[in-house]
This record gives C-alpha cells, sequence and structure tokens, in this order.
C-alpha cells in the first residue's frame, strides 16, 4: 500500500477532475434524453388527441359549461351586490360613525372580491 507521502497531489486532482467532468457529462446526457424523450411523448399526445375529435369537443363542452357557471354565478353576485347598496346605502347616513366605517369597508370589499371573480374565471371583455 503506498504511503501518503508517496501519492502524488497532482495526480489525485487530475482524477477527480476528471472524475466530475465525465459525471458532468453524463448527467448532461442523461438530462437531453430525458427532454427529448418527453418531447417525443407530448407530439404523440397532442397527435392522439388531434385525431380525437371527441377530446376536442368534450374541452370545448367543459370550457362552455365552466363559463355559463361562472356567467351565472358573476349575476348572483352583482344582484346581491346591488340589493345590499340599495338597502344600506340609504341607510349609511343614519348609522354612527363606527357603523358606516364598516358597511362602506363591506361594500368595497364586495366590489373587489367580485372583480376578482371576474378577472379569475371570465374572459377579458
Amino acid at each position: 500500500m503506498p504511503e501518503l507521502n508517496d501519492i502524488n497531489l497532482s495526480d489525485v486532482t487530475k482524477t477527480a477532475s476528471k472524475f466530475v467532468r465525465d459525471l458532468a457529462y453524463v448527467t448532461v446526457g442523461l438530462g437531453v434524453l430525458g427532454v427529448q424523450k418527453a418531447q417525443v411523448r407530448r407530439v404523440e399526445i397532442q397527435r392522439k388527441l388531434a385525431n380525437d375529435a371527441s377530446w376536442s369537443d368534450r374541452i370545448d363542452e367543459v370550457r362552455e359549461a365552466v363559463f355559463n357557471q361562472a356567467h351565472h354565478v358573476d349575476t348572483i353576485v352583482e344582484s346581491a351586490v346591488n340589493l345590499f347598496e340599495t338597502t344600506i346605502e340609504p341607510l349609511e347616513d343614519q348609522l354612527p360613525v363606527s357603523a358606516k366605517e364598516l358597511s362602506q369597508k363591506a361594500r368595497e370589499q364586495a366590489r373587489h372580491l367580485r372583480s376578482q371573480i371576474r378577472d379569475l374565471v371570465l374572459p377579458a371583455a
């Protein structure tokens, strides 16, 4: 067995550097192969879905159903906000300051919530 003094540090460094470089090349190669395999699989799935018109029809049906339900929910929220505003707003002047501020904040939050729902679910007009 070689003594510690007999080992050339330069050789160890070169061997370690070569090992790390080879490991990096193998890692990059495996990554490239993985990406290529994923791309091939994606193309296969796209072709399969393109050839199967029923998938496209189903997706369109689901998209339309979601839009219709979102529009329905938006209409209900709009009615609730309008009812709240027409009921509470005329009474706000008669409320104490703290209750008036609370009512105004509630209306602002309702408008903000409705705006967020519209932004998330409904397509831009």
